[in-house]
């Protein structure tokens, strides 16, 4: 079953990896005001470094640094290695310090170590990216994507979207506006890269996270995912005077999110929790 822990002080807790298609059941459930169970089923007979597992681990405030680096890559060819630069290239600035690539059966996989939850997220987009584009160039297949303790299979993946055009970049960045106009909050970055497909950073300063997560997180996450088919991936973060509130990282291979373990009672994501925890009442 998945979970959440959650943490005293400067510890918050990190969510499991959830699927896009989790994802958008439990935002409706939010918008629905229901609470629906969840449960995780992971597959028999995948190789040793391919795992789908739910991670449970705890955030620093340091972990949601938002500085960019430069990031080594080491592993592979010179091809897939100038392949990798010009994706990194497209996202710029990125927050990834190391990429590596290692020969396995069949193919190869593309390793990141553990990170901010905006660096992971990063990781992710560039990995599913550089499995399609080097399918397209005929470059040995990427077979996994592994961000730390977790591995994506490049073959679980949803479809590739729709190839990104000054067109579906601008119009996206129109809706994302609107949608931060509309919630009242101010915006703190809004980015738009295109390494393939459109991949979308959306992150949001509010003054009261409690009520912006109760009473206008769930709308504005219907509106920021309409389109979500078409993305690379969608990075969407919630600040307050404290810090990170909230964040959610969704890719075509999987996703994650954070919340502030005092702030886990608002939504709009719901998560069964194991019954020696308790989840204090949103203070909104």
């Amino acid at each position: 079953m998945l979970w959440i822990r959650l943490t005293e002080g400067r510890q918050p807790g990190r969510a499991p990896t959830l699927g896009t298609g989790v994802r958008r059941s439990l935002v409706l459930v939010a918008v629905l005001g229901l609470l629906a169970a969840v449960t995780a089923c992971v597959a028999e007979g995948k190789p040793p470094e391919a795992s789908n597992k739910p991670t449970v681990a705890a955030r620093t405030r340091a972990e949601f640094a938002t500085a960019a680096v430069a990031t080594r890559i080491t592993g592979g060819s010179a091809a897939e290695r100038a392949l990798l630069r010009e994706i990194l290239a497209a996202l710029a600035p990125t927050h990834i310090s190391q990429l590596r690539l290692e020969r396995v059966r069949g193919g190869v996989t593309l390793q990141a170590p553990r990170g901010s939850l905006r660096s992971e997220w990063e990781s992710a987009v560039v990995g599913e990216v550089f499995h399609d584009r080097s399918a397209d160039q005929h470059l040995p297949h990427v077979l996994t994507v592994a961000v730390g303790p977790v591995s994506w299979l490049t073959a679980d993946a949803s479809p590739r979207p729709p190839h990104a055009s000054p067109q579906s970049s601008a119009a996206t960045r129109r809706t994302m506006r609107r949608l931060a106009r509309a919630t009242g909050a101010r915006v703190l970055e809004l980015t738009v890269p295109a390494p393939d497909a459109l991949a979308v950073v959306l992150r949001l300063q509010v003054s009261n996270a409690a009520r912006f997560l109760r009473y206008r997180l769930a709308a504005a996450l219907v509106t920021a995912t309409a389109n979500e088919s078409r993305y690379e991936g969608l990075y969407v973060e919630v600040d307050d005077a404290r810090g990170v509130a909230w964040a959610s990282g969704e890719t075509r291979l999987g996703g994650d999110f954070y919340v502030r373990p005092s702030l886990a009672g608002c939504g709009p994501i719901y998560l069964p929790y194991p019954s020696d925890v308790v989840v204090t009442p949103c203070p909104a």
